[in-house]
């Protein structure tokens, strides 16, 4: 009769392992939320195709662990802590004599992740996740896992660095126990440091009447096959649920929307937010909202972006565009522009799982108004090639990922993609064109205009305050006699607002009117010395800026008070100065303007634009503006 229980492979000579397992290090930062990005992904793969939806369900059970193998497991996790008796590793010595304290206890309690309407395990699936390293066996092109990392979240959170795993396919069930120790001294040797419960002879699994009646009487509840995963020495700490539920929203939106994933997550004692927690189309507005209210001003922003993706998808105010690529197939781009958005892309694969808010070139997003979009690949062929350059956190697409041969086509196909997506952004989300307008008549009365087409102030109930419509000239700007030229460096170089004397500002009528006989002395940066007058800041809000894409800007800002004659000083920002540029002209219909030779009177809540070029590219830099009177 074929031996059942706990088996730890002797190294025959071979590799040892020690306690540090770098599969499981990958998830130490949110084990739970790990945990449900990477087992729901693997469920979603597995789908059945004659099921409406894949169902997952989270639920905690307390078993009796006699028949688990919990004697001969606590006698290895003893002999594992000999090993580490020296103390040169206090957290495996922390943990093992944690695990020794749960092992002594009759009943174990298991956190139970199991799937519904899937297609249960085959022998290469199955192979894959309980006995291969750094491998994964997919069914379809699209699918999401590819390094086979993300079947170690799970022994992250248990106490017991062990999981159980159940699976039904083609009407036979399997079982096999699974333990991440460490190498040990065992009755036989030296062991390796994972070990199996299952027939003790080659580490095989269970199948039907052997698997345990603790698992088995639970599983056979099922209407369906499935998989399961039964994680040991589970905490069971208050608001585990919170955690789970806040993954699932953040990163199974767009399917759970889509009516393609269910999740049921069972209630703790002192979960108050709900009843329990059913995740679906029809109650997902409702998750999202108590998880927003549970914020803390510690947390991250992810729940709050999930929240924008969703609304960008189904709240019937956004605009789609679509393009179909070469090798990504077939993309889809949503964008929503309103204020408050997180002005973030999200990536959004086939199968309904966001991978990142973050990819490269599409993270900063100067001079646009506040936007949210999702970018969703549709294609099986596309999906592939994206699995392959995605990073084993799931995090970032990565051309070099590649081989050599698909290395370069990657990086083209996204370059691409990223390139469609910037430039559906710039035109959705760009400043609106009606402050470009309004400026095309602001500036038309600082330049000679000789065939005007419109009154200044008359027809569009603003009185811009120009008088009439007499040609205007500006009177260039007097300098002290003593002026040096300006250091590049030099917050004064540029626009030198402060080292003017009594400007020739724009005056009523004809446009000679006095800013002053140019008579004062140079001022400091406060304007008082010399005589000089100071000089007032006029407050201005909602500064935007755009680039022009010929090395250009475009800048936006709206005026809250009333003042004439302001002068505007745009400086370059550095990292704790601004660098002032001396090439800076604004462009008219009549040319280019010196913009430290302009003036503007500012009316309250009127949106001012202005297209500013140099010598020297604009775009690509930080950018500060003051109004000064």
């Amino acid at each position: 009769m074929e031996s059942i229980g706990w088996a730890f492979p002797l190294t025959g000579g071979g590799r040892e392992d020690g306690y540090n397992d770098p599969g499981m290090a990958h998830f130490d930062g949110s084990p739970l939320g790990s945990l449900a990005r990477e087992t729901i992904q693997n469920s979603l793969d597995a789908k059945d195709g004659l099921a409406d939806r894949v169902e997952v369900v989270f639920d905690v059970v307390k078993v009796q662990g006699e028949k688990l193998g919990q004697a001969q497991l606590a006698d290895h996790v003893r002999r594992c802590l000999r090993v580490v008796s020296g103390g040169y590793n206090p957290k495996a010595m922390q943990e093992l004599e944690t695990a020794l304290e749960l092992l002594s206890i009759d009943q174990i309690t298991f956190l139970r992740v199991a799937d519904y309407n899937t297609l249960g395990l085959d022998d290469a699936r199955w192979k894959a996740l309980v006995k291969s390293q750094g491998l994964s066996h997919k069914t379809h092109r699209s699918a999401g896992g590819s390094h086979g990392i993300g079947k170690y979240a799970p022994f992250v959170v248990s106490q017991l660095r062990t999981v159980f795993y159940w699976s039904e396919y083609n009407a036979t069930a399997y079982c096999q126990g699974k333990a991440v120790l460490m190498s040990h001294d065992g009755p036989g040797g030296r062991t390796q440091g994972t070990g199996f419960f299952g027939i003790q002879q080659g580490c095989k699994h269970l199948s039907d009447e052997q698997i345990p009646k603790e698992i088995d009487a639970i599983e056979k509840r099922r209407a369906a096959g499935g998989t399961s995963l039964w994680i040991a020495g589970f905490a069971d700490a208050p608001g585990w649920q919170m955690h789970i539920a806040r993954s699932v929203a953040e990163n199974y939106f767009c399917a759970i929307a889509d009516d393609q994933l269910e999740v049921f997550i069972e209630p703790g004692q002192r979960d108050t937010m709900f009843e329990h927690w059913e995740i679906n189309r029809e109650t997902l507005p409702r998750v999202f909202k108590g998880l927003l209210d549970a914020q803390t001003p510690d947390d991250d922003e992810s729940i709050r972006d999930a929240f924008a993706f969703y609304g960008v998808l189904y709240d019937g105010e956004s605009i789609l565009k679509e393009m179909e690529d070469v090798d990504l197939g077939h993309c889809r781009l949503w964008i929503r522009v309103a204020d408050g958005m997180p002005c973030k892309v999200g990536l959004v694969r086939k199968t309904g799982m966001l991978i990142t808010a973050k990819q490269n070139r599409l993270i900063r997003f100067r001079g646009l108004q506040d936007f949210a979009a999702v970018l969703r690949f549709e294609s099986e062929k596309g999906n592939e090639l994206l699995r392959d350059m995605e990073n084993p956190a799931h995090s970032q697409f990565e051309p070099d990922r590649l081989d050599e041969a698909r290395r370069r086509r990657g990086a083209r196909a996204l370059n691409r993609v990223i390139d469609w997506v910037k430039r559906e952004l710039q035109e959705a989300a760009a400043p609106p064109k009606t402050g470009a307008v309004e400026i095309v008549s602001e500036l038309a009365h600082l330049l000679p205009d000789l065939e005007p087409d419109e009154s200044f102030g008359e027809d569009n109930g603003t009185d811009l305050g120009f008088g009439t419509r007499d040609v205007i000239s500006l009177r260039p700007t007097r300098r002290s006699p003593n002026a040096s030229l300006p250091d590049e460096t030099s917050d004064d170089a540029g626009n030198d607002l402060d080292s003017e004397g009594g400007s020739a500002g724009l005056g009523p009528g004809n446009g000679s009117g006095g800013g002053g006989n140019g008579s004062h002395g140079e001022t400091d940066e406060s304007g008082t010395a010399g005589g000089g007058r100071a000089r007032r800041e006029v407050t201005i809000k909602d500064f935007r800026l755009l680039p022009t894409g010929d090395d250009g800007i475009h800048i936006a800002f709206t005026p809250i008070e009333s003042a004439k004659a302001v002068r505007l000083r745009l400086r370059e920002a550095g990292d704790s100065t601004t660098v002032a540029r001396s090439d800076l002209r604004v462009v008219t219909p009549q040319g280019l303007a010196s913009l430290a030779d302009l003036r503007f009177d500012f009316v309250p809540e009127q949106r001012i634009v202005l297209r500013v070029k140099g010598d020297k590219p604009l775009d690509h830099r930080a950018w500060s503006l003051q109004a000064l009177l």
